[in-house]
């Protein structure tokens, strides 16, 4: 909706709108700078992508870098980078989750963003230029030479898109936008980032903030309206520079730099130092991109051991009885007689048929931890994914214990950003969240960077358990009580499935359980300090590690993980799972739509089965999801004319499934019910 806001308004830079707040909208911050734009400059964003710079610059995670102060200060929750293009206009910019206290000060976040922009608009030179590409197109065409495959259809779009985008390239139909063709005359590149650059001036910028009616309005005195959907805004002036440069410098100090400002200070009010030595911080430029990535590499064969062979499920075929390490010597030894290197050969070319198809290798299977390995298709390549699942106790698994899990997964996951901020721009994704009874990290990187992110993230996790300060989790504990608290971005169905879930799955809870559990800050700081020490601590582990990486390594990798977070083993029996409750008998649950101005009422039938079905089940119930959902059935809907949606789609909720049936109406509950037993 804010994007649609600028499109339609935008005229001139420098003006902030301030958006009267509805139904389903958050406390959102949009700061964005208008990018020129035409057929030419699309062709450069395809070709060498030069937005990636800024991209990079305005999300640089750093412990001094703009968002880092902002969440220090407690003005955001979190924020992510924006770009949008068209032949007519394009732009990028910073999309704020604002905190509370962020939406009584949003003018702070405008100006220090816009403070930070003048600085990157005048400090970037030539070389970091040159030396950002130099290494962007390294990375950016390393990840493009070995990414996944897309499914068709997509592959389809995009390959559209880029054609009328660059008709005369056909070459780059495939690759654009991804794989980097950085121009030969480097001076070309250049002129392009200095002109990209100059879009960080404050004439460009432009700022939506999403407000509550009465603080939009304000002392305006003209109230504007966006017709297509009746959003009213009021519009004034963008803080001048210098009111934002004043403001950029207040907020870039961290706690070192605060102190030894109160040192020169007491120093200079004795005379002891001049008054002029007294230098105002600022945002320091993010170092260059400096991966150390090769552009191409050479797959080594990993060894599969002996392990695989005795606990693997698939057993792979050694002819006459020979043992795994036998048949290696014998690969390393002359050829012998034709017939039986030809036998070799197509034992080892099954024996590879059959990795690839068959499940990872199993190194460690013990009461409370477990790793999996697998370097065969489709993981053979230059990239390592880890997959990280640590259970606590099944008992400890409650609402309040998740609500502590997921604050020590925000914490922490800031942290790590912050520790990594040297490998940003590198090809490294790292997702963690807590989630039935379980911390779960996915970690993905480059094979020679998946050890060093890997080991500095289990230092992050340790320290992130050892060290905590309550106004740490005031922050974090304050935001997610407004978002546990705010359903303004559900709708009735939604949440009444969520709920629904939450019945039928084990140490699975929902955002109204997770609310109940939400008391007061200063309380509950000790009970999420027990949790750390006694239920985080107790757990069980499972691993499983994916790619170009030997299984040696892998297998250490995931012990180091487990000293650092593991204190007592927890047999894998007595954790916390996701299994589905045998129910004997229906269970129905009312309770009153909490969504603030919503009318409606919504109906979830979950037909659960148990055990898990076969095949052929499941065919039978994704058609009749298929059919209650089909055009057919809408048609006859429009007989009550009372706007309600209904829908009916098979949902995997290993290790069971269920046909979920949705009816969102305006109508009693026992009215909605009926409506789904004609389906």
């Amino acid at each position: 909706m804010l994007v649609e806001l600028f499109l339609s308004v935008f005229s001139l830079g420098g003006k902030l709108y301030r958006v009267f707040r509805q139904h389903g909208w958050g406390k959102r911050l949009l700061v964005v700078w208008e990018r020129r734009t035409n057929w030419t400059v699309r062709g450069y964003d395809e070709v060498f992508q030069p937005t990636a710079l800024l991209e990079y610059l305005l999300e640089y995670p750093g412990e001094a870098a703009l968002l880092n102060r902002l969440k220090a200060q407690g003005l955001i929750a979190d924020a992510e980078y924006v770009d949008y293009t068209t032949s007519q206009k394009a732009f990028v910019g910073l999309l704020f989750e604002l905190t509370d206290e962020g939406e009584e000060k949003f003018e702070d976040v405008v100006s220090a963003t816009l403070a930070y922009a003048e600085q990157l608009r005048t400090s970037v030179t030539e070389t970091y230029i040159l030396d950002f590409f130099d290494e962007f197109a390294r990375v950016s065409n390393r990840s493009w030479t070995y990414k996944d495959p897309e499914d068709a259809v997509s592959a389809v779009i995009a390959a559209a898109e880029k054609l009328a985008v660059l008709p005369q390239r056909p070459d780059m139909v495939i690759a654009g936008g991804e794989f980097v063709s950085l121009p030969g005359d480097r001076t070309l590149l250049v002129d392009v980032l200095k002109e990209e650059l100059e879009s960080f001036g404050r004439a460009r910028a432009s700022a939506f903030v999403v407000l509550p009616e009465d603080t939009a309005r304000g002392s305006a005195e003209v109230v504007h309206a966006f017709r297509p959907y009746g959003v009213q805004f009021s519009v004034s002036a963008l803080p001048s520079l210098a009111q934002a440069e004043k403001v950029g410098e207040r907020i870039s100090r961290t706690d070192a730099a605060e102190k030894m400002e109160l040192l020169h200070a007491e120093l200079a009010s004795e005379d002891l130092i001049s008054h002029s030595m007294l230098e105002s911080s600022a945002f320091p430029l993010p170092p260059v991109l400096a991966c150390n990535v090769a552009a191409t590499v050479a797959l080594t064969p990993r060894r599969v051991p002996e392990i695989c062979q005795s606990l693997s499920p698939v057993q792979f075929p050694i002819k006459g009885g020979r043992s795994d390490s036998e048949l290696r010597e014998s690969s390393e030894l002359p050829l012998g007689p034709r017939s039986e290197s030809l036998e070799d050969a197509e034992v080892e070319e099954e024996r590879k048929k059959l990795e690839a198809s068959g499940p990872p290798c199993v190194l460690v299977t013990e009461e409370s931890f477990s790793v999996f390995w697998k370097n065969a298709e489709p993981f053979n390549k230059p990239i390592v994914r880890g997959y990280f699942k640590l259970r606590v106790s099944a008992e400890d698994a409650t609402a309040q214990n998740t609500l502590y899990g997921k604050i020590f997964a925000t914490l922490a996951g800031e942290r790590a950003r912050t520790a990594l901020a040297s490998f940003q721009g590198c090809g490294v994704d790292l997702l963690m969240s807590f989630t039935n009874g379980a911390l779960v990290l996915e970690i993905q990187a480059f094979s020679e960077l998946f050890a060093p992110v890997l080991e500095r993230l289990i230092e992050v996790l340790k320290e992130s358990q050892d060290t905590v300060k309550q106004s740490d989790f005031n922050k974090i504990f304050n935001t997610l009580k407004v978002q546990l608290s705010d359903f303004s971005t559900v709708t009735p169905f939604e949440l009444a499935l969520d709920v629904a879930l939450s019945v039928v799955r084990r140490n699975r809870f929902s955002q109204l359980d997770l609310r109940s559990a939400v008391t007061d800050a200063s309380s509950q700081f000790e009970d999420f300090k027990a949790f750390l020490e006694k239920v985080l601590t107790k757990n069980a582990l499972d691993v499983f590690i994916m790619g170009d990486i030997d299984y040696e390594e892998a297998r250490k990798l995931a012990e180091d993980f487990r000293a650092a977070l593991s204190k007592q083993p927890l047999p894998f029996s007595e954790s916390a799972g996701s299994e589905i409750l045998n129910l004997a008998d229906d269970i129905e649950i009312r309770f009153s739509n909490p969504i603030p101005e919503d009318a409606t009422n919504a109906y979830v039938s979950l037909y659960v089965t148990h055990p898990p079905p076969d095949m052929m089940e499941m065919v039978v119930y994704s058609l009749i999801g298929e059919v209650i959902s089909s055009p057919f059935f809408d048609t006859i809907r429009t007989h009550w004319m009372d706007g309600y949606v209904a829908a009916a789609a098979v949902r995997e909720v290993p290790p069971a499934m269920t046909l979920a049936t949705i009816v969102q109406v305006r109508t009693e509950a026992e009215a909605q019910k009926s409506l789904v037993r004609r389906k």
